[in-house]
């Protein structure tokens, strides 16, 4: 189980370190995003509040994955949820950045594979 306490750490301290950036510097963040409106850039810092949450709920889960199953199986979905967005963002607005379409990959393994590792790692 090391691995995983391991891989929660990084992926909580990931979203919170990035959430925390976000919120603090707004669209500047986000690669190729030109100039955002001020109603987007207000939108972008809310909801990166909301990854910093999970990035608290990630490094809190790594300290006993078996104990937290809901937190590690629900943030799994919410990447599954994040990387949809994505691909409807593409199919409506355009394709983004190559970064953005790895990240989308990325999301979706996330996704699929971090319930079945919880489920394979823990009692």
């Amino acid at each position: 189980m090391p691995g995983l306490r391991g891989f929660l750490t990084l992926l909580g301290m990931v979203a919170l370190v990035a959430g925390l950036v976000t919120v603090l510097t707004g669209a500047s963040t986000i690669l190729d995003a030109n100039e955002a409106s001020p109603s987007v850039d207000s939108e972008l810092r809310f909801f990166a509040a909301w990854y910093v949450g999970v990035g608290v709920a990630l490094l809190r889960a790594a300290r006993d994955p078996a104990a937290n199953r809901g937190i590690v199986h629900g943030v799994a979905a919410l990447f599954g949820l994040a990387a949809t967005g994505r691909v409807l963002s593409w199919a409506t607005v355009g394709r983004p950045s190559t970064l953005a379409v790895v990240l989308l990959f990325v999301e979706y393994a996330i996704a699929l594979g971090l319930p079945l590792w919880h489920r394979r790692a823990t009692p």
